[in-house]
């Protein structure tokens, strides 16, 4: 069927309204970029290069439950939204878990367009179809309209959504030229199907999506992410089961989906199913990471290790912030995103190539996600990073320089009673004198602790704050780490990235001391004159719940000074 899309104006006139509207810190982030670029004719890119498309095309067919047959005989099924004309174009595919017909209405300051084909965290075809692109969503096999064992982002996913991109890449609607595109989900699928190198797929867009299964999402330092874990499974269950949109199949979630993540808590092979191919991901990739929020907790590092570790000629890394979907539907995200689809699905010069591959947004705050300014930067990291070690004392401070004399810090683990109750754990805190100068911030970050125990392992949650002048705390990055998985992988590891290797358990002698260092996911701040680094360090973090269960409570130490120059390892941007 055809209907009529939204006109260039009404578009301008709607954000002009929003802005109007709309004042919350999120919305601004989103829409004061965006919506005054859009009604100036500015461009307000994260990558300076222009887009070429227009919004020309002005009727949209729509195909829903379209069936694609994967190598194994299921058929999935997809919607397609396509410009009401015989001329072939490029697609932009989607593969959600979350039923592709569920219609999704943005909150309050998302700076998308509230139409009735908007579906979550994938691109909106009343955005796109007007630029002269097609749209696919596509349901993952055992979820929304699409039979079979629900598998998520496992090897037969990642095969399926290969099929898929061929058979997109094949209709006579397209011009044979496939990109990827999505949030979260829809950006984990990505790394692992280019990697298998699809013919028809040009490029990809991973935006907010972590690539490594097991150390971004599920076992991050060797620590089960209950909550995160346990709470999504059974809300894309539920949602299929018993929110009744469509379902095709409930029973496609009687597997053993969280005992067999659980039961695998080393990597290996199990894991390495699940992850790209690094040396075979070739094609050109924008990976977008966001600094901020619990989902940027749980993906960023994904977006930063996949822009190091891909083998694609033609890299991109862009680091926003803000809410979880924020960016990508802002006017700012899209034009960014077109730019790219832009160069690499419909052969415009838009001068991409000759713009520099990485793009940061350099905060002053968290609190307010639209105080920051663009850089743009040659490398990841950053080549004239001055890192500098902060070394813990036995009275709480952060010192540049080691302190001669050993001592030591003591904290409880947590633990939980009989009626799944916490018993309130202690922490330790670190806090550095304040910075003379205006200071920034930017890159890895490591820790390296000399560590005891009174039981066999222990758990260590690292989180950096940053306390401003006035005593105000914001968090800004953690690191987690498992103490009896505290091996390195020296091959991986880099002076300012650590990289456990997680492939055996080695357990701790109570009393004894252990050296151990692990990675603090990247951050970016700029401190001013009279604010302070605050390293806090814990056995668990209740809000995540990732801890043993059944743990009992014990005595945690950290070793300083001496034999043990216990510190934490700063990113320090010089001054231009």
């Amino acid at each position: 069927m055809s209907v009529p899309l939204v006109s260039k104006t009404a578009i301008k006139d709607s954000i002009m309204e929003l802005l109007k509207k709309r004042q919350s810190l999120a919305h601004r982030l989103g829409c004061v970029w965006g919506g005054i670029a859009l009604a100036l004719g500015l461009s307000g890119l994260a990558m300076a290069a222009d887009p070429v498309s227009t919004p020309s095309y002005t009727g949209m067919i729509i195909e829903r439950n379209v069936e694609i047959v994967t190598r194994d005989g299921t058929t999935l099924r997809g919607d397609v939204f396509r410009p009401d004309t015989d001329e072939a174009l490029p697609v932009i595919m989607s593969m959600t878990a979350y039923q592709k017909d569920m219609p999704w209405r943005p909150w309050e300051g998302i700076d998308a367009l509230p139409t009735e084909n908007q579906n979550w965290e994938t691109p909106n075809p009343d955005r796109w179809v007007p630029y002269g692109y097609v749209i696919v969503r596509v349901d993952t096999r055992g979820t929304g309209q699409s039979p079979g064992i629900f598998e998520p982002l496992s090897a037969r996913e990642a095969e399926d959504f290969y099929d898929a991109i061929e058979w997109a890449g094949d209709q006579s609607w397209s011009n044979g030229n496939v990109g990827l595109s999505g949030i979260s989900y829809m950006a984990i699928n990505q790394w692992r199907v280019a990697s298998l190198q699809p013919p028809s797929l040009r490029a990809i867009i991973p935006w907010e999506g972590f690539s490594d299964q097991y150390r971004d999402g599920v076992f991050q330092g060797g620590i089960l992410s209950y909550a995160f874990l346990v709470n999504w499974y059974n809300g894309v269950m539920y949602d299929n089961i018993l929110r009744g949109w469509d379902n095709n199949d409930p029973d496609a979630f009687g597997n053993s989906f969280l005992f067999e993540l659980m039961r695998h808590r080393l990597d290996g092979p199990f894991w390495e199913a699940r992850r790209p191919i690094w040396e075979d991901l070739t094609v050109p990739v924008l990976s977008a990471g966001n600094w901020t929020g619990f989902y940027g907790a749980q993906h960023f590092r994904g977006n930063t290790e996949g822009y190091k570790l891909a083998a694609s000629e033609h890299r991109y890394l862009r680091i926003h912030t803000g809410g979880h979907q924020d960016a990508f539907y802002s006017e700012e995200g899209f034009q960014t995103q077109l730019a790219f689809f832009d160069h690499w699905l419909k052969g415009h010069d838009t001068g991409l190539l000759d713009e520099p591959p990485v793009r940061l947004a350099i905060r002053r705050s968290v609190a307010d996600p639209a105080d920051f300014e663009w850089r743009s930067e040659n490398e990841w990291p950053i080549a004239r990073t001055d890192y500098q070690r902060l070394h813990l004392t036995s009275d709480g401070g952060l010192s540049p320089s080691a302190p001669g004399r050993t001592g030591r810090v003591d904290y409880m683990s947590p633990a939980i009673d009989q009626h799944d109750e916490i018993i309130p754990a202690g922490m330790a805190a670190f806090v550095s004198e304040p910075f003379e100068a205006e200071t920034e911030i930017t890159g890895e970050i490591m820790a390296g602790l000399w560590v005891s125990t009174s039981r066999d392992d222990m758990n260590i949650h690292a989180d950096l704050y940053i306390v401003h002048p006035d005593g105000t705390e914001e968090r800004l990055t953690r690191g987690r780490l498992r103490a009896s998985q505290r091996r390195l992988d020296p091959e991986m590891s880099t002076p300012s990235r650590p990289w456990l290797a997680h492939d055996r358990i080695e357990p701790l002698v109570a009393g004894e001391v252990y050296p151990v260092e692990f990675e603090i996911w990247p951050t970016s701040m700029i401190f001013s004159p009279g604010s302070r680094v605050k390293l806090v360090i814990a056995s668990g973090a209740y809000h995540t719940r990732t801890w043993d269960r059944q743990e009992p409570e014990a005595t945690n130490t950290i070793h300083v000074g001496g034999d043990y120059p216990s510190f934490i390892q700063l990113p320090i941007i010089p001054s231009q």
